[in-house]
């Protein structure tokens, strides 16, 4: 099983500012990926075509193309969480670990993080300080985003 925090922390070595550390770390998905693989798995061309409905599904609330969220990549992405900053790494398919830093900002541009559980992968809500924000899957296996959101937000 992937421990996303640990996978973060060692292709993050050299870009940690001194005495920064990795402290949380979730691999983050476009939303209805999961779900379109599965159904794919199961159902072929007809299950591909009720995961390309369930991915459009979407309410509008939440403006993720401009402010903040307009800057963090669709996915998949790894993201690290440090007592200073928010670290986004391109996920390499082939080797299963974070690739290249994509972006850093700083830790209170993270307001909060919302974690709605699901089945195969949860839906994770990264909520920037703009008002503006982000959704992603996140895989049930590897990953701990309950501990990511709690340590956006202690308390």
């Amino acid at each position: 099983m992937a421990d996303w925090t640990k996978k973060i922390s060692k292709v993050a070595g050299g870009t940690l500012l001194p005495g920064e550390q990795v402290s949380e770390g979730i691999l983050c998905q476009p939303t209805g990926l999961t779900s379109q693989l599965m159904a794919r798995s199961l159902g072929g061309i007809a299950g591909a075509a009720i995961a390309s409905k369930l991915r459009t599904k979407d309410d509008g609330t939440i403006d993720s193309t401009s402010g903040i969220a307009g800057t963090v990549p669709d996915g998949p992405i790894a993201v690290g969480l440090t007592d200073r900053r928010v670290l986004v790494y391109s996920f390499a398919k082939m080797t299963g670990k974070p690739k290249d830093l994509l972006l850093t900002m700083p830790a209170s541009d993270l307001a909060a993080v919302d974690v709605q559980k699901g089945t195969a992968a949860h839906k994770v809500t990264l909520m920037f300080a703009d008002g503006t924000g982000k959704t992603f899957e996140v895989p049930r296996i590897g990953n701990d985003p309950e501990a990511f959101a709690a340590a956006v937000s202690p308390g």
